[in-house]
């Protein structure tokens, strides 16, 4: 949600104020969306005050582990992604968005072949040393 515009946060205002008390509106962003609700209050102009007063009551922000090889566990967990991977992408990739990047189409193309994504594949595959 940090990418939203001025018109996205009044048109999530309204839909707010009209689903008050139904359902509830939830969104995720990295630390720019704190930013930019931060930026729209100050501003005082299309509605960013009153986005403001809606949301900011309950802003949860999640720690996101530092350490890479912590952060990316989950993930690699989950898909069997061998240590010697698990370093190199750790070494490669910045963020999720990279790592998803990397690792997506490297899995897609082991599938394809039938063999395992594993560390001499993915340096195949892109080229790497």
């Amino acid at each position: 949600a940090e990418n939203m515009t001025l018109d996205m946060m009044k048109m999530i205002k309204g839909f707010y104020d009209g689903l008050k008390g139904y359902c509830s509106i939830t969104l995720v962003g990295t630390e720019q969306l704190t930013d930019l609700i931060e930026t729209a209050k100050l501003k005082d102009k299309q509605s960013g005050p009153q986005f403001y007063r809606r949301f900011k009551p309950g802003m949860l922000s999640i720690h996101i582990e530092q350490k890479r090889e912590l952060r990316y566990k989950p993930f690699f967990d989950r898909l069997d992604i061998a240590d010697g991977l698990r370093k190199l992408l750790c070494d490669l990739c910045d963020n999720y968005g990279m790592l998803h990047d990397y690792l997506e189409p490297a899995l897609k193309e082991a599938f394809a072949e039938g063999v395992e994504c594993d560390e001499a594949f993915f340096r195949l595959m892109y080229r790497l040393r």
